[in-house]
């Protein structure tokens, strides 16, 4: 290393400061460009530098017509030097390179924003409604383009701001536009100027396609023809008094057209004069079955009148009278049906219909007399039957009791004459012979073996014998055989009522233990 370089202080940058040499007009210069040691910079002065350097070299790539190759853009960028200038003769420079690239920027900002609106406006279809506005925007917007690529960003920014405010007005304007449309549809619609109500609503669906009013309305006008083609039809009906066919002429203009208020009103009336015609119809029948006494086809009659007039009191008097002679008819069915039954001695019958007449009139007396007189008969009947379908049971002493007991009542009405009638005749005949002959003894032969000790139930021990006679009343007895050494006998007789004899019985022990 020289002793020069020695001299020369380090640079921490790794660069190396040159002077450049003074030159002055008329001097001579110098032999050589002194070079003085670099003093060192901080490292972000360096990077800085470095960003100043590219934008720079960007800021003249884009400010350069596109025409201008790198040499002719360097002969343009650098001054004659055979021909140095005063301070006072300079030129202004052009705009540095990051105004020109913040310009650029706001120029496509703009830009953008202005081609959402236009193609806002185009949704809405506002060649329709603002066609010499639009094009007057188109023109700015066109405009706006040429300058932006002739590098005018300038006067881009101008024309896009300018059309972007006339765009905003437009689309304000189109919910206007869209009020107004509507408006003349109904407006139409109610004059019943059905191409002037299509026209609007076309209008107003071109503006906002998805708006329900208009899309109804165009709808609504569009069937209108039809709608009023009914209607014309419908009201001729209902002049003639042709209420059926004018019911359908209106109801068929509500189905093209659920809205339409005139068919809604007119179809009202003409029910209306078709339910109330159907209701004097109903009340002149009732009334007639009334007279005739047919309670039966009165009642249909006002229940037919009440469903069409709930409210009237008409109909509802006239069901009322219907139901009172429907209820008296069926009183007096069920008291000759139980008159009848009592007649024939079929009590549970006549007690049926005594309780269905008091269903209908608690307070019948004829009823309550004879649902008493009914029950009683009926519990007296039953108990004789008893004692005929179970004769066995009159075996027994109490039995028997009970048995003459119900016999002694059934003889009282029979000697009182009140409702006495072959049944209870019969039945106290063949009670009274059943008891007498269950009174009546008969005799029972037994033969044993001399050895054998013979025992009766509920008569008494006879002892041993070979052959002995008994005078025993109906029923079962148990005979029972015992013998020292030999096992037990018994025997069940049955001792029935008129028997000549029963028996001989053997009662034998004969098994050895």
């Amino acid at each position: 290393m020289s002793e020069r370089e020695q001299e020369q202080p380090s640079n921490p940058d790794g660069f190396e400061r040159i002077t450049p040499a003074q030159i002055r007009p008329g001097a001579p210069a110098a032999d050589k460009p002194t070079r003085t040691p670099a003093k060192s910079l901080p490292a972000a002065w360096v990077g800085i530098a470095l960003v100043l350097f590219l934008m720079l070299g960007a800021s003249v790539f884009f400010w350069l017509p596109q025409g201008s190759s790198p040499a002719t853009a360097v002969q343009q960028a650098t001054p004659d030097p055979v021909a140095p200038t005063s301070p006072a003769d300079e030129v202004a420079p052009p705009a540095d390179a990051e105004t020109l690239l913040s310009q650029r920027e706001q120029a496509q900002t703009r830009a953008r924003e202005l081609s959402e609106k236009r193609d806002s406006l185009q949704a809405q279809n506002v060649q329709r409604w603002a066609a010499n506005i639009f094009a007057k925007n188109t023109k700015l917007s066109d405009t706006a383009a040429a300058q932006f690529e002739q590098r005018d960003y300038t006067g881009a920014i101008e024309n896009t701001t300018q059309g972007i405010a006339q765009a905003d007005k437009l689309l304000a304007q189109a919910d206007k536009v869209l009020a107004d449309a509507l408006a003349r549809g109904e407006a139409a619609f109610a004059d019943e100027d059905r191409p002037a109500a299509v026209e609007a609503y076309e209008l107003a669906l071109a503006v906002a396609s998805e708006n329900a009013n208009a899309q109804k309305g165009l709808a609504r006008a569009q069937s209108l023809d039809a709608v009023l083609e009914k209607m014309r039809a419908g009201k001729t009906q209902e002049q003639n008094n042709e209420l059926g066919p004018a019911r359908e002429s209106y109801q068929a203009a509500l189905n093209l057209d659920g809205e339409y208020q005139p068919a809604r009103q007119a179809l009202a009336r003409v029910q209306s004069q078709i339910t109330g015609k159907a209701f004097s119809q109903h009340m002149s029948r009732g009334l007639a079955a009334l007279d005739r006494g047919d309670f039966a086809a009165a009642q249909s009659a006002f229940e037919s009148a009440r469903k069409l007039a709930p409210n009237d009191s008409s109909a509802r008097d006239g069901l009322t009278q219907a139901n009172a002679g429907l209820q008296q008819q069926a009183i007096a069915r069920h008291q000759k049906s139980a008159q009848a039954a009592a007649a024939q001695e079929n009590w549970q019958q006549a007690l049926d219909e005594y309780q269905a007449a008091l269903k209908l009139d608690p307070a019948l007396s004829f009823a309550q007399s004879g649902e008493k007189r009914a029950t009683e008969r009926l519990q007296l009947d039953q108990k004789l039957q008893y004692h005929l379908d179970n004769q066995k049971r009159l075996s027994d002493k109490t039995a028997q009791a009970g048995a003459e007991a119900q016999l002694a009542q059934a003889r009282s009405l029979v000697d009182a004459g009140a409702d006495a009638g072959p049944r209870l005749e019969n039945q106290i005949k063949q009670l009274s012979d059943l008891l007498a002959a269950m009174r009546r003894p008969v005799p029972v032969q037994l033969v044993s073996d001399k050895r054998t000790q013979v025992l009766v139930y509920h008569v008494g021990d006879l002892g041993s014998f070979e052959r002995k006679r008994l005078e025993l009343t109906p029923g079962e007895y148990t005979v029972v055989g015992r013998c020292p050494g030999y096992r037990d006998v018994r025997r069940t007789i049955e001792v029935k009522a008129d028997q000549a004899l029963v028996g001989p019985v053997s009662i034998r022990c004969e098994e050895k233990i």
